[in-house]
Protein backbone atom coordinates (compact mmCIF):
# COMPACT_ATOMS: atom_id res chain seq x y z
CA UNK A 1 0.00 0.00 0.00
CA UNK A 2 1.34 3.42 -1.31
CA UNK A 3 0.37 6.86 0.57
CA UNK A 4 2.02 9.98 -1.04
CA UNK A 5 4.58 8.05 -2.41
CA UNK A 6 5.56 6.26 0.53
CA UNK A 7 5.09 2.53 1.27
CA UNK A 8 3.44 0.89 4.31
CA UNK A 9 5.29 -1.86 5.88
CA UNK A 10 3.48 -5.31 5.28
CA UNK A 11 4.23 -6.93 8.35
CA UNK A 12 2.98 -4.00 10.46
CA UNK A 13 -0.07 -3.76 8.04
CA UNK A 14 -0.53 -7.63 9.35
CA UNK A 15 -0.74 -6.60 13.33
CA UNK A 16 -3.47 -3.92 11.96
CA UNK A 17 -0.35 -0.83 12.39
CA UNK A 18 0.54 1.74 9.66
CA UNK A 19 3.74 2.49 10.01
CA UNK A 20 5.95 3.74 7.11
CA UNK A 21 8.83 1.52 5.42
CA UNK A 22 12.12 2.92 4.88
CA UNK A 23 14.42 0.05 5.36
CA UNK A 24 14.82 -3.25 2.54
CA UNK A 25 15.70 -6.64 3.17
CA UNK A 26 18.08 -7.35 0.37
CA UNK A 27 17.67 -11.17 1.11
CA UNK A 28 14.03 -11.27 1.27
CA UNK A 29 13.30 -8.42 -1.60
CA UNK A 30 11.07 -6.68 1.35
CA UNK A 31 10.36 -3.12 2.12
CA UNK A 32 9.68 -2.69 6.05
CA UNK A 33 10.25 -0.82 8.88
CA UNK A 34 13.31 -0.64 11.77
CA UNK A 35 11.10 -1.79 14.33
CA UNK A 36 10.29 -4.90 11.76
CA UNK A 37 13.74 -5.79 10.51
CA UNK A 38 15.16 -5.97 14.28
CA UNK A 39 12.49 -8.69 14.89
CA UNK A 40 12.87 -10.34 11.58
CA UNK A 41 16.93 -10.83 12.19
CA UNK A 42 16.00 -12.44 15.93
CA UNK A 43 15.01 -15.66 14.13
CA UNK A 44 17.81 -18.10 13.37
CA UNK A 45 16.65 -18.53 9.78
CA UNK A 46 17.03 -14.85 8.56
CA UNK A 47 19.84 -13.58 11.21
CA UNK A 48 22.52 -12.85 8.05
CA UNK A 49 19.70 -10.81 6.17
CA UNK A 50 20.82 -7.63 5.15
CA UNK A 51 18.93 -4.60 5.67
CA UNK A 52 19.81 -1.18 3.53
CA UNK A 53 17.79 2.05 3.57
CA UNK A 54 15.35 2.58 1.00
CA UNK A 55 16.91 4.64 -1.02
CA UNK A 56 19.89 2.32 -1.56
CA UNK A 57 17.43 -0.77 -2.99
CA UNK A 58 19.87 -1.94 -5.67
CA UNK A 59 18.17 -2.59 -9.45
CA UNK A 60 16.37 -5.95 -10.45
CA UNK A 61 18.23 -4.55 -14.24
CA UNK A 62 21.93 -4.90 -13.05
CA UNK A 63 21.55 -8.41 -12.74
CA UNK A 64 22.07 -10.60 -15.67
CA UNK A 65 19.03 -12.45 -17.15
CA UNK A 66 18.94 -15.43 -19.83
CA UNK A 67 17.82 -12.89 -22.56
CA UNK A 68 21.57 -12.76 -23.60
CA UNK A 69 20.96 -10.63 -26.51
CA UNK A 70 20.08 -7.86 -23.60
CA UNK A 71 22.83 -8.51 -21.52
CA UNK A 72 26.44 -6.93 -21.74
CA UNK A 73 29.08 -8.89 -22.66
CA UNK A 74 30.71 -9.24 -19.22
CA UNK A 75 27.16 -10.12 -18.28
CA UNK A 76 27.07 -13.03 -20.38
CA UNK A 77 30.79 -14.23 -19.45
CA UNK A 78 29.79 -13.92 -15.70
CA UNK A 79 26.33 -16.26 -16.94
CA UNK A 80 28.33 -18.86 -18.66
CA UNK A 81 31.35 -19.14 -15.89
CA UNK A 82 27.72 -19.48 -13.34
CA UNK A 83 26.51 -22.24 -15.81
CA UNK A 84 29.57 -23.92 -16.18
CA UNK A 85 30.38 -24.05 -12.13
CA UNK A 86 26.44 -25.35 -12.14
CA UNK A 87 27.31 -28.32 -14.95
CA UNK A 88 30.68 -29.12 -12.58
CA UNK A 89 28.62 -29.50 -9.15
CA UNK A 90 25.75 -31.17 -11.16
CA UNK A 91 28.23 -33.97 -12.75
CA UNK A 92 30.14 -34.48 -9.55
CA UNK A 93 26.33 -35.02 -7.75
CA UNK A 94 25.60 -37.78 -10.21
CA UNK A 95 29.25 -39.74 -10.18
CA UNK A 96 28.77 -39.70 -6.27
CA UNK A 97 25.14 -41.27 -6.73
CA UNK A 98 26.23 -43.99 -9.61
CA UNK A 99 29.21 -44.55 -7.07
CA UNK A 100 26.73 -44.68 -4.01
CA UNK A 101 24.35 -47.20 -6.16
CA UNK A 102 27.51 -49.25 -7.49
CA UNK A 103 28.35 -49.80 -3.90
CA UNK A 104 25.13 -50.64 -2.91
CA UNK A 105 24.41 -53.32 -5.74
CA UNK A 106 27.88 -55.00 -4.42
CA UNK A 107 26.86 -54.99 -1.31
CA UNK A 108 23.75 -56.59 -1.79
CA UNK A 109 25.03 -59.35 -4.32
CA UNK A 110 27.57 -60.37 -1.50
Amino acid sequence: MEVSGKKLCKPCLKQKSSTYTDRFCLHCEEEMCQSCFDTHVQFKVSQEHRLVKSFEIPLKAETPTLDIKRNTKQDNVQLIKSLDDLQRRYDKLERRFHEEVRLKDDALQR
